[in-house]
């Protein structure tokens, strides 16, 4: 207990004792000095509250002011984020049709039709243009994309700025009547460039007038309200209200004083009060330039609307004062009548004292009672719960003893002069030690209590619990800036420190680097494990990420399973790789959850500032080709941005969006590569793979396009196709005499979650006639582990069917081998990663050995994939495998030809079994 010093607090009920009934008559028993204090007291309220209603209505308008101001600028900023958007798209638009001109130029002669394929298929992307059109050097029209013709334009203005620039960028025109469309126009182009650099023409796109005002006219602004747009030299580009007159058309640069001064002052952005003087009406006008354009939004409310609630509160201010004048006129004199009646309530002060301390006692607020020196001389019950102390704990000790030593400056109450005006009445947030050590958060309310001379006797506190709303404040502070799961900084946290990275290095003239991080095969281990797992070792990865970088570098989760790795002290490309490097190593431990071993890598794309970009954005997105790059090479390492990628990621564009009709335009072929018995030397089956043979181009490789068909979801109707054509394949070869022979068919991950693919291979044996005994298809370890019930029914479905199964990859998955008791399946296919080096490599033939040994003592057969020479035959032979298939036997070849193959009967000699 906390004893009291030589504080002494007196008895409570002493300090609000009721004062002798003789004492107040007297003091009051002059009726004309009671008058004059009474009217002198009312006309101060009076004009006391009309000054108030005064001070309330200006700061309601200045509120209003800024209101207005506040809104319009979130609308001009709302604004201009569109239409920067949808320039920007524009933008990139033209620049990818600009790079395909260029090379298209490179090759002996344009090809019209491949540019007519690129507007088209990038112009449904483009909803906004009217039209886009390639024009050559002297400005006649060469594609369109409406099929327009006849059409030149080397006489424009924006035509001929864009033969003189000497870099490539966008170029925006003045409004101008179309050509092509007829409509009023802002042109966006860029330059056409041949391969040596010089000007080639121009890559057009067409914004209408109109379209952009009935945009404008989506903003609510009121009735009166203004959105305009402008160019940097202020001319017109649209309005809305549209107006009449010729001489505010679009182009017009004619700007108010107010408008003048304000650009002046700031270009970037700006808010300003003015009249217009094309309508007249004063408005309240925000503008802002868009970023990277030379454009400029306006954003206007009209007065009458943003000083609306201004004018509501001026009305009812002024009726609430003449309320008040009234009433207090009334009131005076109904004080002045029954002064001498509130004379005989005197006795029920005691009585009132007693209900006071009973209420203190039971209020949840505690409720405490301060010297002038900020000690304690009273404090309610209600103190226990909070603190820990009892009532009587803390009296006579200095209150600012138990504030956090930041917080004890605000209870050093001496030094509070302006606390001694009773009208004014403090309110703080402090830590207050609790009674166990730890700290809780105070409300306070401080109200001084003076005697008639004016001197300070005491403050009155009354004080509220508010720590679980300060830790409720501190959260969600956290999570506005750190990922939930990992606690690492966001997106929005790492992007910020990267912009101010950015902005040091500008100003020193050195560099700063970015690292973009995605885990490889993370969804196999989702998909596997399960999200609880998952989440657990993104944390774990998070947790040893840290661990590879010093405290100055930044690393926060865009999401998902990337990460971004901003290093601190970085400038050059060789510590970045190093950096990366020391992660990948570390990465490449094993991670222990839920009582078993995961192995994971990543892949990790860098990007340079100022060299691969200039803004944050940019960056970002080039760091993000850089990690695809490394993730195309293999996995498990890094690669810097470098500009082929941006051509890369066109290609990978176009072939996407290729693969979308690629199907229906019967693009798609099935090569087979021959299956050899090591004991008979006989072909037993073949294995269909897919190819595709898009127009005018070569076979795209598997590993190209079947990445992309899972992606998007069109493995499933790829699959289903191979899966009829094989099987049409083999019944073909059956019904020639091949009756042995087995297709086998690679299944996708996607299928057995997407499709039906029960439905999907009855159909296919229906239709083509082939015996189910015939068919074969390949599963991968990740199919087998995922919703194991799931797949262990289709897995028994399929086999009700006749279907032969095997496993193909073995053992190159995240899976045990326990799945192998569970699921009929009658092969196992050896990958060829352990094949190729069989015969150098003591592991890889390990592997094998045992492999064959596990299929031999589960009853399955086992066929190497990947067999390439001599050596490693005869080693597969000398370890017992059953079957094998490979570039030594016989590459991928198409219907024909397998065909001859198996009428030939033609397989790489194979000693038959002695």
């Amino acid at each position: 207990m906390i004893k009291a010093n030589s504080h002494n607090p007196e008895n409570f009920s002493s300090e609000y004792c009721v004062p002798d009934r003789k004492v107040f008559i007297d003091k009051f028993s002059a009726p004309r000095s009671v008058v004059v204090t009474l009217t002198a007291g009312f006309l101060l309220l009076n004009l006391f509250v009309v000054a108030l209603i005064g001070i309330d209505i200006h700061q309601s308008r200045k509120q209003h002011e800024e209101l207005g101001r506040i809104t319009t600028q979130n609308l001009a900023k709302a604004f201009q984020q569109d239409l920067a958007n949808q320039v920007g798209k524009i933008d990139l638009a033209l620049f990818i049709l600009a790079q395909e001109y260029t090379r298209q130029h490179g090759r002996e002669r344009l090809d019209g039709a491949a540019l007519s394929e690129a507007i088209a298929a990038i112009k449904p992307t483009l909803p906004d243009i009217d039209g886009l059109s390639f024009f050559d050097a002297a400005g006649t029209l060469t594609v369109d994309s409406e099929g327009r013709t006849d059409v030149g334009i080397g006489d424009r203005e924006y035509f001929v700025r864009l033969k003189n620039l000497r870099e490539d960028r966008l170029l925006i025109s003045k409004p101008v009547t179309g050509r092509l469309s007829g409509n009023r126009t802002l042109i966006l182009a860029r330059p056409l460039r041949k391969p040596d650099g010089s000007f080639a023409g121009a890559i057009c796109g067409g914004l209408s007038i109109d379209r952009l005002q009935r945009q404008f006219a989506t903003l609510d602004v009121g009735k009166k309200g203004l959105v305009s747009l402008r160019d940097s030299d202020m001319g017109l580009i649209a309005r809305i209200p549209k107006v009449q007159s010729t001489a505010t058309a679009s182009g017009w640069n004619s700007t108010s004083r107010e408008l003048q001064s304000s650009y002046a002052q700031n270009p970037r952005e700006g808010t300003y009060v003015g009249i217009s003087g094309t309508d007249q009406v004063e408005r309240m006008v925000s503008y802002r330039q868009i970023d990277h354009y030379p454009l400029i939004v306006l954003v206007g409310l009209d007065k009458e609307d943003y000083l609306r609630g201004w004018r509501d509160d001026l009305l009812k201010g002024s009726g609430l004062a003449a309320i008040f004048l009234t009433m207090s006129a009334l009131g005076a004199w109904l004080i002045r009548r029954g002064w001498k009646r509130q004379l005989v309530a005197l006795h029920q002060l005691g009585r009132g004292e007693q209900q006071l301390r009973m209420l203190a006692e039971n209020a949840s607020d505690v409720i405490s009672r301060l010297d002038p020196t900020g000690h304690y001389l009273y404090v309610s019950r209600s103190i226990l719960p909070t603190t820990g102390y009892g009532e009587t704990d803390l009296l006579g000790a200095a209150a600012a003893d138990f504030a956090h030593p930041d917080d004890r400056s605000l209870l050093l109450l001496t030094d509070k002069v302006p606390l001694r005006h009773p009208e004014e009445t403090r309110t703080i947030a402090y830590r207050f030690r609790h009674k166990d050590g730890h700290y809780v958060w105070l409300e306070a309310n401080l109200r001084p209590v003076l005697d008639d001379t004016g001197r300070l006797l005491e403050f009155v506190v009354v004080s509220r619990d508010i720590t679980q709303r300060k830790q409720a404040d501190a959260r969600i502070e956290f999570l506005a800036h750190h990922d939930p799961l990992t606690g690492l900084p966001n997106r929005l946290l790492g992007k910020d420190r990267m912009e101010v990275a950015m902005a040091g290095a500008g100003r020193t003239g050195s560099k700063a680097t970015l690292l973009f991080l995605d885990l490889d095969h993370f969804k196999t281990v989702n998909d596997s494990l399960g999200h609880p797992l998952g989440d657990e070792l993104l944390k774990l990865v998070a947790a040893r990420l840290r661990e590879c970088l010093e405290d100055t570098d930044t690393l926060s989760r865009q999401g998902g399973d990337e990460f971004l790795i901003l290093p601190g002290e970085l400038r050059e490309v060789e510590p970045a790789s190093l950096m990366a490097e020391t992660i990948l190593r570390r990465l490449g431990r094993p991670f222990r959850v839920d009582n078993q071993d995961l192995y994971m890598s990543a892949s990790i794309g860098i990007a340079i500032y100022p060299d691969d970009g200039e803004d944050f954005d940019t960056l970002l997105r080039r760091a993000e080709i850089a990690m695809y790059h490394a993730k195309d090479v293999g996995r498990n390492t890094y690669r810097f941005f470098a500009d082929q990628m941006n051509f890369d990621n066109s290609e990978y564009l176009r072939l996407r969006t290729g693969l979308q009709r690629a199907l229906e335009r019967d693009e798609f072929l099935l090569h087979y590569q021959p299956q050899i018995d090591l004991q008979s030397g006989e072909i037993v089956g073949l294995e269909a793979l897919v190819r595709w043979q898009p127009p005018a181009l070569e076979i795209v490789p598997p590993g190209r396009f079947i990445p992309m068909a899972e992606e998007s979801g069109m493995i499933v109707s790829i699959g289903a196709w191979v899966l009829q054509e094989a099987c049409r394949q083999a019944a073909v070869w059956h019904r020639a005499g091949q009756t042995k022979l087995v297709m086998a068919v690679n299944l996708s991950a996607v299928q057995f979650k997407r499709g039906d693919l029960l439905q999907t291979v009855t159909e296919a044996l229906t239709a083509s006639g082939l015996p189910p005994s015939c068919l074969e298809l390949e599963l991968t370890e990740s199919i087998l582990i995922s919703d194991t019930a799931k797949v262990l029914s289709m897995v028994d479905q399929l086999k009700e069917l006749g279907v032969k199964l095997s496993i193909d990859d073995f053992g190159t998955g995240y899976s045990c081998l326990a799945y192998l008791k569970r699921f009929r399946v009658d092969r196992l296919k050896i990958d060829q990663s352990f094949v190729r080096h069989i015969t150098t490599d003591p592991n890889d033939e390990a592997i094998v050995r045992a492999i064959v040994q596990l299929a031999n003592s589960l009853g399955l057969k086992t066929v190497a994939e990947g067999v390439e020479s001599e050596a490693a035959l005869q080693s597969l032979i000398s370890l017992g495998c059953d079957d094998a298939q490979g570039y030594y036997f016989a590459r991928p070849m198409t219907a024909a030809d397998a065909a001859a193959f198996l009428s030939n009967d033609k397989a790489s000699p194979v000693p038959r079994a002695m």
